[in-house]
């Protein structure tokens, strides 16, 4: 697997999400494995934009769905 419960990912905005104007992208180890899910991006990017520091880790892994659930803090 490319990750494991416990690792840290990193949030960041996404300018060029022309779709979605509060785009997060979760990273880990530098590659982009995904977004921050409509519902909870407007609230993690009004964070960021703010220059709150977020950070987060993997929390579980569903392997036949390609999911992964993060805990940010």
């Amino acid at each position: 697997s490319l990750f494991r419960q416990g690792e840290p990912i990193v949030l960041q905005r996404e300018s060029k999400q022309v779709d979605d104007f509060f785009a997060v992208r979760v990273v880990h180890k530098g590659r982009r494995i995904g977004y921050v899910p409509k519902p909870h991006s407007v609230t993690i990017a009004a964070r960021l934009d703010s220059g709150v520091p977020l950070h987060g880790m993997v929390t579980s892994i569903a392997d036949s769905t390609c999911c992964v659930e993060i805990a940010v803090f």
